[in-house]
Parts: C-alpha cells; sequence; structure tokens
C-alpha cells in the first residue's frame, strides 16, 4: 500500500511541476493559397494567414510589359487588387508581402483563374462608427470620391479616402454632444455611382440627449435643417418617400426646423 502512496504522490509532484510548452514563434512568411478574378474589376489573392496592410506594390504581367496596379488593400488573409481598365493580365505579382508578425515574403507571381468581371456594382456603406476623434465610414468597395457632411455644421473635420472607405479627422472635437454623418453620394473607381443617402447619429449620452422630433408634409426628398437656439446648425435630413422628417439624439430646449419652403420654432421638453 506504502509503494503505491509513493508511486501516486510522485506523479502529482511531476504533474505540478510541468510546465506549459511555450508557442513557437512565427518565423514563416505567408503563403499564397489562391488567385482569382472576383466582382468589381478585381482579383482576389487568398493566403496562408492575416497579412499585413504593408504591401511594396503589386504589378500586373500583361502583354509586352507591365502595369502597377492603381490601388489595392488587404483584409484578414486577402488581397484585393483593382484591375480597372488593364485587360489581358496574364500574371498579377505582389511584392513584399507580410504577416502580422513581419515576416516578409520579397516576391509572388501567379496567373489569376477565372475571368474578368467587369465593375458594374454601385457602392454602398456596409457600416460607420465613432472613436477617438475619428469616424470611420467602411465601404464595399474602393472609392475615389464621396459627398459627406458632419453636423453640428460647424465641426472642423477633414476626409481621407483609405482602402476600405474613408476617415474623417474631426479636429475641434470634444464629442459633448452628438455628431451626425450624412453622406449623400459614393462613387467608386469605375464611375459608378450610388445616391442613396446614409445617415447616422453618434452619441455617447442618451439620458440627456434622448429626445426626437418628427414632422409630415415635406415633399419626397426636400432638405430640411435644424437649428439650435444659438442659431447653429446642428442637423439635417431629407424627407422620405412620405413627406416625413425625424431627428434624433435631441436634448430639452428650443430649436428651429427650415427649408426651402418653410420655417418653423419648436421647444421640447
Amino acid at each position: 500500500m506504502k509503494k503505491y502512496l509513493l508511486v501516486l504522490a510522485l506523479l502529482l509532484l511531476f504533474a505540478c511541476g510541468k510546465k506549459d510548452i511555450p508557442p513557437s514563434p512565427d518565423i514563416f512568411a505567408p503563403g499564397i493559397t489562391s488567385v482569382e478574378y472576383s466582382i468589381n474589376s478585381q482579383i482576389k489573392c487568398t493566403f496562408s494567414e492575416n497579412i499585413s496592410d504593408k504591401v511594396d506594390s503589386v504589378v500586373f504581367g500583361i502583354p509586352g510589359g507591365s502595369v502597377k496596379a492603381s490601388s489595392f488593400f488587404t483584409d484578414k488573409n486577402t488581397l484585393f487588387a483593382y484591375c480597372g481598365d488593364v485587360l489581358k493580365i496574364q500574371t498579377i505579382s505582389i511584392f513584399g508581402i507580410r504577416d502580422k508578425s513581419e515576416n516578409k515574403k520579397s516576391f509572388y507571381s501567379v496567373t489569376p483563374k477565372g475571368f474578368l468581371f467587369a465593375d458594374t456594382i454601385s457602392p454602398f456603406i456596409l457600416k460607420s462608427g465613432y472613436t477617438k476623434g475619428r469616424i470611420n465610414v467602411e465601404t464595399s468597395e474602393l472609392i475615389k470620391k464621396i459627398d459627406m457632411y458632419i453636423f453640428p455644421l460647424d465641426t472642423k473635420y477633414r476626409t481621407e479616402i483609405t482602402a476600405l472607405g474613408v476617415r474623417a479627422i474631426i479636429e475641434n472635437d470634444t464629442f459633448n454632444e452628438p455628431l451626425q454623418l450624412l453622406v449623400v453620394e459614393i462613387e467608386d473607381l469605375a464611375g459608378n455611382v450610388n445616391l442613396q443617402r446614409y445617415n447616422k447619429v453618434f452619441s455617447e449620452n442618451d439620458s440627456i440627449y434622448g429626445k426626437i422630433i418628427q414632422m409630415e408634409g415635406f415633399a419626397t426628398g426636400e432638405k430640411v435643417q435644424l437649428s439650435d437656439s444659438a442659431g447653429r446648425i446642428i442637423r439635417a435630413e431629407y424627407s422620405d418617400e412620405l413627406g416625413s422628417i425625424r431627428f434624433t439624439n435631441l436634448k430639452e430646449g428650443s430649436y428651429r426646423i427650415f427649408s426651402e419652403k418653410m420655417e418653423q420654432d419648436t421647444f421640447i421638453k
């Protein structure tokens, strides 16, 4: 019996003292698993792991020479390269592809599979969000132009078109009141335009900014604006197909609602 107890004690001792094997460091560059034509005049390159957005360049091999991709971006383990009007692509060459651990592959050259699809689809907004003085707008594809506004109208900001959409950097942001994003037009690299309006209000204090103003009787698509008691334009909306508008995330106080055809003062409490 004592022998069995001794063996059990030794097993427990070794089990408690055993350390987990540390994970092996990532020393391998990402490998390419597939290259194929995708929608919107793009080539989709899939890799064996998530890749960095640090890519040196992407070049298309064409009969008699080569041409650089006008734009490309990465998303997780995928690189998308925009073909545009580049026809008869024989190869796609990717220079300086890296993984998240900065393991780098200097060069890949692959022939894409499938067929080039012309870009006939208009871009659209996937989502938007606010974080630390920035509003990020993620679009369905690369864009070259966006017509957007941030309210209150005296908000100072600059926009940057990125691989994933557009970024608005707010220069005088304290976020002590809600911000409204209004997008009225987006255009992709092929010239397809989306005129469907996108509207979103970002607010961090709904207990104060929880009031709503709703009105009807406007013409369809009529632009209606809202100013506060100081005369600052803090919202803008376009009336829906029923001629109604809805301003959200407001606090108690006096407001003026106005368009080209009307003007009305109101108070909410």
